[in-house]
Protein backbone atom coordinates (compact mmCIF):
# COMPACT_ATOMS: atom_id res chain seq x y z
CA UNK A 1 0.00 0.00 0.00
CA UNK A 2 3.04 2.64 0.69
CA UNK A 3 4.40 1.84 -2.88
CA UNK A 4 1.08 2.65 -3.99
CA UNK A 5 1.63 6.42 -2.23
CA UNK A 6 5.11 7.09 -3.35
CA UNK A 7 4.91 6.63 -7.02
CA UNK A 8 2.73 9.42 -7.41
CA UNK A 9 4.87 11.70 -5.60
CA UNK A 10 8.01 10.36 -7.58
CA UNK A 11 5.71 11.84 -10.98
CA UNK A 12 5.33 15.05 -9.04
CA UNK A 13 9.04 15.45 -8.35
CA UNK A 14 9.70 14.39 -11.83
CA UNK A 15 7.58 16.98 -13.25
CA UNK A 16 8.77 19.59 -11.40
CA UNK A 17 12.37 18.94 -12.07
CA UNK A 18 11.48 18.43 -15.76
CA UNK A 19 9.67 22.34 -16.04
CA UNK A 20 12.58 24.00 -14.11
CA UNK A 21 15.30 22.18 -16.61
CA UNK A 22 12.77 23.45 -19.61
CA UNK A 23 11.86 19.81 -20.62
CA UNK A 24 8.39 18.34 -21.68
CA UNK A 25 6.53 16.23 -19.76
CA UNK A 26 4.55 13.27 -21.44
CA UNK A 27 0.79 13.86 -20.51
CA UNK A 28 0.76 10.13 -18.28
CA UNK A 29 2.41 11.86 -15.54
CA UNK A 30 0.42 12.35 -12.34
CA UNK A 31 -0.03 15.14 -9.31
CA UNK A 32 -0.10 13.96 -5.83
CA UNK A 33 -3.42 12.24 -6.57
CA UNK A 34 -3.79 8.45 -7.64
CA UNK A 35 -6.09 7.47 -9.94
CA UNK A 36 -8.72 5.68 -7.29
CA UNK A 37 -8.55 8.98 -5.24
CA UNK A 38 -11.85 10.94 -5.66
CA UNK A 39 -9.82 13.98 -5.35
CA UNK A 40 -8.21 13.03 -8.49
CA UNK A 41 -7.86 15.87 -11.15
CA UNK A 42 -9.23 14.98 -14.39
CA UNK A 43 -6.90 13.84 -17.19
CA UNK A 44 -7.99 16.77 -18.96
CA UNK A 45 -7.15 19.24 -16.67
CA UNK A 46 -4.34 17.50 -15.61
CA UNK A 47 -2.73 18.31 -19.27
CA UNK A 48 -3.71 21.63 -19.16
CA UNK A 49 -1.93 21.71 -15.30
CA UNK A 50 1.57 20.29 -16.40
CA UNK A 51 1.74 22.54 -19.43
CA UNK A 52 0.76 25.77 -17.82
CA UNK A 53 0.88 25.48 -13.76
CA UNK A 54 3.11 22.94 -11.95
CA UNK A 55 6.26 25.24 -13.34
CA UNK A 56 5.02 27.48 -10.45
CA UNK A 57 2.95 25.61 -8.45
CA UNK A 58 4.20 22.41 -8.50
CA UNK A 59 7.05 20.78 -6.26
CA UNK A 60 9.25 23.34 -7.91
CA UNK A 61 7.11 26.50 -7.49
CA UNK A 62 8.26 29.53 -4.84
CA UNK A 63 7.06 32.33 -3.45
CA UNK A 64 3.34 34.13 -3.91
CA UNK A 65 2.33 31.01 -6.44
CA UNK A 66 2.16 28.30 -3.85
CA UNK A 67 0.77 30.84 -1.30
CA UNK A 68 -2.69 30.34 -3.40
CA UNK A 69 -2.60 27.23 -4.62
CA UNK A 70 0.27 23.89 -4.02
CA UNK A 71 -1.02 21.37 -6.36
CA UNK A 72 1.41 18.55 -4.70
CA UNK A 73 -0.84 19.01 -1.71
CA UNK A 74 -3.92 18.62 -3.90
CA UNK A 75 -5.52 15.46 -2.53
CA UNK A 76 -4.89 16.83 1.02
CA UNK A 77 -7.14 19.49 0.57
CA UNK A 78 -10.98 19.12 1.67
CA UNK A 79 -13.77 19.14 -1.03
CA UNK A 80 -14.66 22.32 -0.50
CA UNK A 81 -11.24 23.69 -0.08
CA UNK A 82 -10.08 22.02 -4.00
CA UNK A 83 -14.05 23.24 -4.53
CA UNK A 84 -12.78 27.00 -3.64
CA UNK A 85 -9.24 26.57 -5.28
CA UNK A 86 -10.84 25.37 -8.66
CA UNK A 87 -13.00 28.45 -8.42
CA UNK A 88 -10.22 30.65 -7.78
CA UNK A 89 -8.29 29.29 -10.86
CA UNK A 90 -11.54 29.57 -13.32
CA UNK A 91 -11.72 33.04 -12.67
CA UNK A 92 -7.87 33.82 -13.11
CA UNK A 93 -7.26 32.10 -16.06
CA UNK A 94 -10.94 33.64 -17.19
CA UNK A 95 -9.27 37.11 -16.46
CA UNK A 96 -6.19 36.37 -18.25
CA UNK A 97 -3.92 36.64 -15.47
CA UNK A 98 -2.80 33.36 -15.06
CA UNK A 99 -0.47 32.07 -16.19
CA UNK A 100 0.99 35.46 -15.56
CA UNK A 101 2.60 37.50 -18.52
CA UNK A 102 6.41 37.17 -17.63
CA UNK A 103 5.96 33.48 -17.54
CA UNK A 104 4.21 33.18 -20.91
CA UNK A 105 7.30 35.36 -22.79
CA UNK A 106 9.31 32.48 -21.59
CA UNK A 107 7.31 30.04 -22.43
CA UNK A 108 4.70 30.41 -24.91
CA UNK A 109 3.43 27.12 -25.06
CA UNK A 110 1.77 27.94 -21.19
CA UNK A 111 -0.92 30.19 -23.36
CA UNK A 112 -4.24 28.68 -22.57
CA UNK A 113 -6.61 28.10 -25.27
CA UNK A 114 -10.46 29.33 -24.86
CA UNK A 115 -11.29 25.22 -25.06
CA UNK A 116 -8.75 24.96 -22.16
CA UNK A 117 -10.07 27.76 -19.66
CA UNK A 118 -13.33 26.34 -20.49
CA UNK A 119 -12.08 22.81 -19.53
CA UNK A 120 -10.67 24.34 -16.05
CA UNK A 121 -14.34 26.01 -15.72
CA UNK A 122 -16.27 23.11 -15.91
CA UNK A 123 -14.16 21.25 -13.59
CA UNK A 124 -14.18 23.92 -11.33
CA UNK A 125 -18.60 24.00 -11.97
CA UNK A 126 -18.35 20.12 -11.36
CA UNK A 127 -16.32 20.62 -7.91
CA UNK A 128 -18.88 23.30 -6.83
CA UNK A 129 -22.22 21.38 -7.55
CA UNK A 130 -24.13 20.81 -4.42
CA UNK A 131 -21.71 23.35 -2.28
Amino acid sequence: MKSQHSLPILLLIFCAFAFSAGKSIPPSTSLSVSKADSSAVPPAVHQIMVTSCLACHGMGGKGMALAHVKMAEWSSYSPEKQADKAEAMCKMVTKGKMPPKGFLKEHPEAKLSPEQIATICSWSADLNKGK
